[in-house]
């Protein structure tokens, strides 16, 4: 049996999990930088949705590094 796909496998539910902490990290921490930086509820809104966005392209594109840099 090849013992691959296993690997796959259990980094499917890694992956996923680490994802919804990095989440829940910057939920967290919102707060903390709009105080910081001396902004509105709404403008932190916007910091956390550019954040999500880059997090969502780099997600989309780190397979195709990973294929390249074989």
């Amino acid at each position: 049996m090849d013992i691959k796909p296993l690997f796959g496998l259990c980094g499917v539910p890694i992956a996923s999990m680490t994802s919804e902490f990095n989440d829940q990290v910057t939920s967290v921490a919102l707060s903390d930088v709009r105080g910081a930086l001396g902004i509105s509820h709404d403008a932190g809104t916007w910091i956390e949705s550019l954040y999500v966005s880059a997090e969502i392209i780099g997600m989309a594109v780190s397979p195709g590094w990973w294929w390249l840099s074989r």
